[in-house]
């Protein structure tokens, strides 16, 4: 149920798991022309890496999108701004879950605040703050 901009309140959240697989990143490299050996070559991460490749930050923090468009108020929303921090890395395949959470409202300018962290098990992959207007 889609729900009007008025109805949400600070604290209301959502939550959901992803996983990546190798085949996510040939398609976001061919979007992004981001083609760096440690998201997909095992030999070159076995080196440079901690022997094995990671999830682009980019591809991971995707789902952002989906939040503010879907959930965090939902169609019709402008993505406004996001500031994101990278803590930890995130392997293929290892699910992540997602967990949104409204920080603040300003009904007057219709804007809506998130908080959005990334966490497998107890590690935080990332922490993010997004701002969608409504």
């Amino acid at each position: 149920m889609k729900l009007k901009f008025e109805e949400f309140s600070v604290g209301d959240m959502i939550n959901f798991d992803k996983s990546f697989e190798l085949e996510d990143f040939k398609k976001f490299s061919n979007l992004s022309g981001d083609l760096n050996p440690l998201h997909h070559n095992k030999e070159y991460a076995e080196v440079y890496g901690n022997n094995h490749n990671i999830v682009p930050l980019h591809l991971i923090i995707s789902p952002l999108s989906r939040i503010a468009g879907m959930n965090f108020p939902g169609t019709p929303s402008l993505y406004l701004s996001q500031s994101v921090r990278a803590i930890n890395q995130l392997r293929y395949k290892e699910t992540i879950t997602y967990s949104a959470k409204i920080i603040a409202l300003n009904l007057a300018k219709r804007i809506m605040t998130m908080r959005v962290i990334g966490v497998v098990g107890s590690k935080v992959i990332f922490d993010a703050e997004v701002n969608t207007h409504a």
